[in-house]
C-alpha cells in the first residue's frame, strides 16, 4: 500500500485502520497504472482501507475478481499499537532479550507472533496462487504480512526475514524461475 497519513508517520500502527496519505494516493494510482499492464489471474487484498484501495484499482483495471480477506491484515502489535516510535524503540529494548530467545514466536507487544501472522496469512496466498493455475496473482497487504510471506516463499529462517524491505509504495515480485528463460539454476 502507499505512505500512510502524516499524522500516523513515526507510530507503531500496526492493524490498526489508517488512512493513506494525498502522496500515499498518488503510490497507489503508481502502482495500479504499473500492474495494470499485467493479466492478473487472481487478486487478494486486505480489508484495511490502505491496502484495499489498490486492490479495488486493480480489479477494476484487470476485470480480475477481487477477495478481501481479514487474514491479510496487518500484524497486530497489540498494546504497543499507537506508540511513537521512540516509545516503541524503548519497550523494544526492555524485551529484546526475550525476542531474540524465539523471535518466530515472541509476543512481548500482547499482540501477534510472526508464527501467528504466518499461520493466518500462507493459507491464503496458497490458495491465492492455486486459483491463478499459473497465471499471476497479486496480494495487496501490509508491511509485516509480506516480509513473513517471502522470508517462507524463499525458505529463509524466520527471523532472517527482518533483513527483508518492502517501502510503502513499492512491490514485491515472486517468480518460479523454472518458467524464466535463460534463469538457469536460479
Amino acid at each position: 500500500h502507499g505512505r500512510v497519513d502524516a499524522a500516523w508517520r513515526g507510530r507503531a500502527y500496526g492493524n490498526l485502520e489508517v488512512p493513506l496519505s494525498p502522496e500515499g494516493e498518488q503510490d497507489t494510482l503508481r502502482l495500479a497504472a504499473a500492474l495494470a499492464t499485467w493479466e492478473i489471474a487472481a487478486l487478494a487484498c486486505s480489508p484495511l482501507v490502505r491496502a484495499e484501495r489498490l486492490g479495488r484499482l486493480l480489479a477494476e483495471d484487470s476485470g480480475a475478481q477481487l477477495q478481501v480477506v481479514a487474514d491479510l491484515r496487518e500484524l497486530d502489535r497489540g498494546n504497543w499499537q499507537g506508540l511513537s516510535l521512540a516509545e516503541y524503540a524503548e519497550r523494544w529494548a526492555a524485551e529484546a532479550e526475550a525476542y531474540h530467545r524465539d523471535p518466530y514466536t515472541w509476543r512481548g507487544t500482547g499482540g501477534e507472533s510472526d508464527a501467528e501472522l504466518t499461520a493466518r496469512s500462507w493459507p491464503v496466498l496458497e490458495e491465492l496462487v492455486r486459483k491463478a493455475a499459473g497465471g499471476t496473482a497479486v496480494l495487496v497487504a501490509h508491511y509485516n504480512v509480506i516480509r513473513v510471506l517471502v522470508a517462507k516463499a524463499l525458505g529463509l529462517p524466520p527471523a532472517s526475514s527482518h533483513n527483508l524491505r518492502n517501502g510503502q509504495g513499492h512491490a514485491t515480485l515472486l517468480v518460479d524461475a523454472v518458467d524464466l528463460p535463460g534463469a538457469g539454476s536460479l
